[in-house]
């Protein structure tokens, strides 16, 4: 992904405590979820962000735990296609 000066205004936002790789990272990460389908994109934010369990989401959407498993390493390898690592 190529740094345009959106990503730059977004890193100069940021807290002087953050660092600048730190920032970037973050901001590049932000986009790619973006990029996810959204039932990926809620699952994530709600296991990774949130704190919430496999099993606490499932009961949430009313799904099967080993459905929202597959979702979130489906959005893991989708990511780190994205972003190349």
């Amino acid at each position: 992904m190529e740094m345009n000066l959106k990503a730059t205004d977004y890193i100069h936002g940021l807290s002087c405590e953050i660092d600048s790789d730190e920032a970037l990272n973050a901001y590049l990460i932000r986009v790619a979820m973006k990029q996810l389908p959204g039932l990926l994109q809620r699952r994530m934010r709600m296991f990774f962000f949130y704190g919430l369990s496999e099993t606490e989401i499932a009961g949430i959407e009313g799904v099967s735990q080993p459905a929202v498993h597959y979702s979130i390493q489906s959005g893991i390898r989708q990511l780190r296609y994205m972003l190349d690592i």
